[in-house]
């Protein structure tokens, strides 16, 4: 009897898996379904191998705050910072965040003074420059992931974490 028993709860067991497989596929196939109707090509009428030569075109420097239209992909560049002739102002890194979490604000680097400068970017005025801080290195500087009035840093006279 025992035997039987044991039979029947591993048969139920077996039937029991096999419903919750089909179940568990049902329910990926819709969500499947449901994503491939629901999604975007962002690709759409764009060129996605482009192997064509692009020669670089001349361009005149705009005036601040102007933009350009680049020649060769149609590209309007709008003119953020006054750097002088020779100088440089750009983001730290392409790995360090330049905007916070809800893109107000933009933290450049001036090379030419050793400083980072903050910009509003909504219109990209100057803010100030942040001579009150004084980081490790130029690059170690990372805005919070939800505050977007808070930056950390390792502050490099103390490594304490500001």
């Amino acid at each position: 009897m025992r035997i039987r028993v044991s039979s029947i709860r591993q048969h139920y067991n077996y039937a029991n898996f096999y419903t919750m497989t089909q179940r568990l596929l049902l329910v990926l196939l819709i969500w499947a379904t449901i994503l491939h109707v629901s999604a975007q090509d962002l690709s759409y009428g764009l060129q996605v191998n482009d192997l064509n030569t692009h020669p670089m075109q001349s361009l005149q420097k705009p005036a601040l705050y102007e933009t350009v239209v680049d020649l060769s992909f149609g590209t309007t560049i709008q003119r953020i910072t006054n750097a002088p002739i020779g100088g440089i102002i750009k983001t730290m890194y392409s790995t360090v965040q330049a905007w916070n979490t809800d893109e107000s604000l933009i933290i450049l680097y001036n090379q030419a003074q050793g400083v980072h400068i903050l910009l509003n970017d909504n219109d990209y005025s100057f803010i100030r420059n942040l001579v009150d801080i004084n980081p490790t290195d130029l690059e170690d500087l990372f805005w919070h992931f939800s505050d977007p009035n808070l930056l950390h840093y390792v502050e490099k006279n103390t490594g304490y974490l500001t």
